[in-house]
């Protein structure tokens, strides 16, 4: 694939396949999350086939081409791992994290690949390119996972959410929002970095009683 297939690859996949973060309908559930990868892999083939197809063409193609098509690829990985929901963006980031690190090589022995380039220490040649794309993807599933630590805690003491707790969470969720729009487009009045449990809690702090 040349680099601009692998472009309107990466902008439009999540259009060809009705997938998008903020209208998925129908999240995975929590048995799905804890497959181990390869079961959710298989899993998340079958819940949407188009969109795990393109994820594989680019998968294949960050690792085999080009050093243009290469970089193309990472970035349309990143742009449907920040429009996707899950498993798929966890399933981009796990395959991100070890192509940074070189770790896929193995993955694409049977292919006997050699293109005539140095690919670097990491393997790709790609890992100072990566890593501010998956530094954002941390970031988010950082703040996600301090938000459910939160949220239990409040259940537990039911205790209410204060003004001050829901603006550091507005704060959060638009620093957020500020970081995924440097690598992509995504609406902001919908998107939600924070996962959609924090849909409610943001809707609070917009429209306060």
């Amino acid at each position: 694939m040349t680099y601009l297939k692998v472009w309107f690859l990466g902008e439009n996949a999540n259009y060809a396949a009705s997938e998008y973060a903020w209208e998925s309908a129908t999240p995975p559930g929590t048995a799905l999350m804890m497959l181990d990868a390869d079961k959710m892999v298989a899993a998340a083939s079958s819940r949407n086939p188009t969109l795990s197809g393109a994820l594989t063409r680019l998968q294949r193609c960050a690792f085999n081409g080009s050093w243009e098509v290469r970089i193309i690829a990472a970035q349309a990985l990143t742009t449907i791992a920040i429009r996707s929901g899950e498993p798929y963006r966890l399933q981009i980031y796990e395959f991100l994290h070890a192509l940074a690190q070189g770790g896929v090589q193995s993955q694409f022995s049977d292919m006997h690949i050699s293109n005539g380039e140095d690919q670097g220490a990491s393997g790709t040649g790609l890992g100072s390119l990566i890593s501010p794309m998956l530094k954002v993807l941390d970031e988010m599933y950082s703040a996600q996972d301090e938000l459910i630590k939160e949220m239990r805690n409040h259940d537990n003491a039911k205790k209410e959410w204060t003004d001050e707790e829901l603006k550091k969470l507005y704060e959060t969720h638009e620093r957020l929002l500020d970081l995924v729009s440097l690598f992509c487009y995504v609406p902001r009045s919908k998107y939600l970095p924070l996962g959609p449990t924090s849909a409610k809690l943001i809707d609070v702090y917009r429209t306060p009683a």
